[in-house]
């Protein structure tokens, strides 16, 4: 699990960082999952939150989609979320870049680690 504080900025979005974690996700009917909640604005301090559900159920598709996330997957499974704020999908790709379980390949994709059984919520 990421410490609160942890940067998840990518080359060309900064400020961005986790400000809780185990947070109680209700947004888009989450219905009060735990998970991250993610600072992604420099004067406007908005927030995105990111459940653990959700990070493992895109880590599973990125996993059979050839080990590779991009924001094509996430518009597939979450696409209220990245038509509300593109944003979900760099920082979900983030996440899993600080957790160990990606690795950017440009500005677009990140290439997934398989790591079997891993546990968001640890």
């Amino acid at each position: 699990m990421l410490a609160v504080k942890t940067e998840i900025d990518t080359p060309i979005s900064t400020n961005r960082y986790i400000v809780r974690n185990n947070h109680h996700c209700n947004s888009y009917n989450f219905n009060n999952q735990l998970g991250y909640l993610v600072n992604i604005g420099n004067a406007t301090n908005t927030c995105l939150e990111i459940p653990f559900q959700m990070l493992s159920r895109i880590y599973q598709a990125s996993l059979a989609n050839n080990c590779i996330y991009d924001g094509i997957l996430m518009n597939q499974l979450y696409p209220q979320q990245v038509r509300n704020h593109g944003c979900h999908v760099h920082v979900v790709g983030m996440i899993f870049v600080k957790l160990g379980l990606a690795s950017i390949i440009d500005d677009n994709k990140y290439q997934i680690i398989n790591k079997p059984g891993y546990d968001f919520s640890k």
